[in-house]
């Protein structure tokens, strides 16, 4: 059996530092900054902007 869970809300995601804007869907806000944290870790020495995230809820 599969049970998909139901996206709850939105929020855009822009950083302070250069033009990134996105929108993203999840079911709880909880942990997305650490989230986000974490890929830029990760995946900094391929960015061109080791981004300082603002996030906005959306409804």
């Amino acid at each position: 059996m599969v049970i998909f869970s139901e996206i709850m809300m939105r929020y855009r995601l822009t950083c302070s530092k250069c033009d990134m804007d996105h929108t993203h869907e999840t079911d709880s806000m909880d942990g997305i900054k650490d989230f986000w944290d974490g890929w830029n870790k990760s995946h900094e020495k391929n960015m061109k902007c080791v981004h300082e995230y603002l996030f906005e809820k959306l409804k």
